[in-house]
């Protein structure tokens, strides 16, 4: 960001910010969803 210098130059940093915001948001919803997996399958063996 400290070397854009211009208009157009931020808004392509802002852009690339926007598309890696979606990809973490993304990995971090699957992750929560492995994890819940996860513990639901081990809950289940835990209570056999």
């Amino acid at each position: 960001m400290l070397d854009c210098t211009d208009n157009e130059c931020k808004l392509i940093f802002y852009r690339n910010h926007d598309k890696l915001r979606t990809k973490v948001d993304s990995c971090i919803e699957n992750f929560q969803k492995l994890k819940l997996e996860i513990f639901n399958y081990t809950d289940g063996i835990l209570h056999t």
